[in-house]
């Protein structure tokens, strides 16, 4: 009874093949023997979405445990993808990166097999990380130079680097000079700078906009 079962539901399936009304992408083998359509379905897209909210909340930890976990090889890319849930990702995991100075609270969200150096654990992880996001940001403007967000996160991201904090710290104020920070994280980051080089009106002027910005007031913390 079992086998004709299976024969018949391979026949029936079979034929609607045939006929151009079985349009499912994957099939998937049934316990029954039989062959049943599977929907495609990219589970990806949904966690990309909500890993970008968990970043827009200041949740870089959440925001890095979710992309990494989805795609724990997401190191191995150089730049970018020909896949754009791809592309998405890694500037989620880029911009939280970088916002969290290249310590990533990801520990609970991780299991110990993709820690990697993202816990930040000594400054020679964290540059690691911060470089990683600088590298992976800048590929992303090349093919978008006119995304003005994508180029305050990458200025944030430099300027926390040792190598090329200098260039980040010109590229915040180009930016900033003609009104075209978007973030207060990256206003934050102006105001700290402007904060260690003695420049207390330039200090003040940029946590103010942060301010204006800014949802949570920790993130606009005043320096001195």
């Amino acid at each position: 009874m079992k086998i004709q079962t299976s024969i018949r539901r391979t026949a029936v399936a079979s034929a609607l093949a045939a006929a151009g009304l079985m349009a499912a992408p994957t099939p998937a083998h049934a316990c029954g023997g039989g062959w049943w359509p599977e929907p495609d379905v990219d589970y990806r897209i949904q966690g990309v979405a909500r890993a970008e909210r968990q970043l827009d909340e200041g949740d870089y930890a959440a925001a890095a445990g979710a992309v990494v976990r989805m795609i724990p090889h997401i190191k191995n890319y150089e730049g970018t993808s020909r896949d754009p849930i791809v592309n998405r990702a890694l500037r989620v995991l880029a911009v939280a990166t970088a916002r969290a100075d290249g310590r990533l609270e990801v520990a609970r969200e991780l299991p110990r097999a993709l820690h990697d150096t993202w816990l930040g654990e000594d400054e020679e992880a964290q540059q690691t990380n911060l470089n990683w996001a600088v590298a992976t940001l800048q590929h992303a403007t090349e093919t978008d130079r006119d995304d003005v967000m994508l180029q305050s996160e990458l200025a944030l991201a430099m300027s926390r680097t040792d190598d090329r904090r200098v260039e980040g710290r010109r590229k915040l104020e180009a930016l900033a000079a003609r009104d075209l920070l978007t973030s207060p994280e990256a206003y934050a980051e102006l105001a700290a700078q402007r904060h260690d080089e003695g420049d207390a009106t330039g200090h003040t002027a940029a946590l103010e906009r942060c301010r204006a910005m800014a949802d949570e007031a920790a993130v606009c913390r005043a320096h001195g």
